[in-house]
């Protein structure tokens, strides 16, 4: 192979890793959202429009409220009316929140979760009550509304900034747009396809265009739009041959399965025509004769009182030996070039 030629396999096989470690981000996306809200915030704005997410109008309007509450009761004091006002907002709008149940699918757990903690915070059962006692001045003003809300800001806000809408187009499905990233791939990728398939081609002028790209069928799982995660194939394939993947371990093992396996079904092949060819010799009496009657080519055994036994074995493994597979010998032959070829 030619340098040239190398170095586009490498670069391509470098191509494909990358194009596969974005779909295995696209994947796992959604589940680690949250924790890419907490480590890496610019992630998730730069990605949000990707999944057609945006924010929950309804978690973040409550979380409006929060801050206004806490500059309120900072600016004028927990017990000024004004304070007063928003603190009942505050416990009308947490009921919303419970009844309404905003978070959808797999974020109803973090509801869940906001709800047991916030339990635990007023030790009180429901859920509703512990938020109407939460956002009390008689529970805040008591424990120090400061503490309580660096309780809501560490424990309860990354909760809820977690939630999130993600759009739903016309046909009923979330909205997702990780196909224009996912596009310039694989054009590349069906361009790769076309001048391998020409080469093979040219190589071979006795094939068809589908038979030359079948035999790199493996290649198109990149072209694809549904269950990406098959690339993984071509791309374990594309590493190995541009040697940047040692698989020759994993090749050496099965080649070796296969070869052991092949040879148990040729042992069994070759053991099923001798008994064919024996079975023949027998319904055409032709073994009787060699056992008994035929003195032309080998000397009558006398069977005696003691060797009667070992003396019909020997006699069979001979007659085997000397007759049978002589004659089933070019059979036996074709057979197994025809099982090898």
């Amino acid at each position: 192979m030619k340098l040239k030629d190398r170095l586009w396999n490498k670069l391509i096989a470098i191509i494909v890793l990358i194009n596969y470690s974005l779909l295995l981000f696209d994947l796992t996306y959604l589940p680690a959202r949250s924790f890419y809200g907490q480590s890496l915030p610019l992630l998730i704005q730069l990605y949000d429009p990707v999944k057609a997410i945006a924010p929950h109008w309804q978690t973040q309007n409550y979380l409006a409220l929060v801050d206004e509450a806490a500059t309120k009761i900072e600016q004028t004091g927990l017990s000024s009316p004004s304070s007063v006002d928003i603190l009942k907002e505050l416990q009308i709008s947490s009921v919303r929140l419970i009844d309404d149940k905003p978070f959808q699918g797999d974020r109803s757990r973090i509801l869940d979760k906001i709800a047991n903690e916030v339990r635990m915070r007023v030790v009180e059962d429901s859920a509703r009550e512990a938020l109407s006692i939460f956002w009390s001045p008689d529970y805040l003003e008591p424990r120090g509304w400061q503490g309580e809300l660096d309780f809501f800001n560490t424990q309860l806000r990354p909760l809820i900034e977690a939630n999130y809408y993600r759009d739903i187009d016309r046909f009923g499905r979330y909205g997702d747009r990780f196909w224009l990233i996912d596009l310039p791939f694989i054009i590349l990728f069906a361009l790769d396809i076309i001048i391998r398939t020409y080469r093979i081609s040219r190589h071979n002028p006795r094939l068809t265009w589908i038979e030359a790209i079948l035999r790199r069928w493996y290649d198109l799982f990149l072209l694809l739009p549904v269950a990406r995660w098959l690339r993984i194939i071509p791309l374990t394939i594309r590493l190995y041959q541009a040697n940047l993947l040692n698989l020759e371990p994993l090749r050496q093992q099965l080649n070796y399965d296969f070869a052991l396996s092949f040879a148990e079904e040729l042992t069994e092949l070759v053991g099923i025509q001798v008994i064919d060819q024996m079975q023949d010799y027998i319904e055409q009496g032709d073994l009787a004769d060699w056992l008994f009657h035929s003195s032309s080519h080998r000397p009558y055994l006398q069977l005696n009182q003691h060797n009667e036994a070992k003396a019909i074995a020997n006699r069979l493994v001979n007659v085997s030996i000397r007759d049978v597979l002589p004659q089933i010998q070019p059979d036996l032959e074709a057979l197994i070039h025809y099982n090898l070829a």
